[in-house]
């Protein structure tokens, strides 16, 4: 089953990267009128043109607190196992 799904998840982000544009870009009429955003709650181009550190953030902070919890976890077991 799991190598099943890493074949099919090798070529998915390929694709995710090379279509990005396609679905989310500045110009792309697929889904042009499934979503109404008014002009003043766009933010679009504040999203594309800010420094690559705000945009990689929450990336960071989500791998951080869970390799945090992650050594926790195992330390809190061993901690644990030791004095039951």
């Amino acid at each position: 089953m799991s190598i099943s799904l890493a074949i099919l998840a090798i070529p998915s982000v390929f694709s995710g990267f090379f279509f990005k544009d396609f679905f989310l870009g500045f110009g792309s009429s697929t889904f042009l009128d499934s979503i109404f955003l008014l002009p003043q709650n766009s933010h679009f181009f504040e999203s594309d043109y800010m420094l690559a550190v705000w945009r990689v953030a929450p990336v960071v902070t989500s791998f951080a607190t869970g390799f945090l919890f992650a050594f926790g976890f195992d330390f809190l077991y061993r901690f644990a196992a030791i004095f039951l």
